[in-house]
């Protein structure tokens, strides 16, 4: 029977997205990673961000980093796979 207030407001920043450091790393160090990485749509970006960011530990992260960005040079996301 409680009451709660909700407010919805615009984003202030809509367009950041949080990248772990782990993946940050990764796309710093594979220049074909970072060029489709750069080429992919905001949605897409905070999805792959996201799968990243939601390991706890490091060593999770930056498997996960890896792996993501192995699947972006080789056109491998499971976005691509349902065509």
């Amino acid at each position: 029977g409680a009451t709660a207030t909700v407010r919805i407001a615009p984003d202030p920043n809509p367009d950041f997205i949080e990248i772990a450091e782990e993946f940050e790393a990764v796309l710093l160090q594979d220049e074909d990673a970072k060029a489709r990485w750069d080429s992919l749509t905001l949605g897409k970006q905070r999805s792959l961000a996201h799968h990243v960011n939601s390991a706890k530990q490091s060593e999770t992260r930056l498997r996960r980093s890896l792996d993501v960005a192995k699947k972006m040079r080789t056109h491998t996301l499971h976005w691509e796979k349902m065509k």
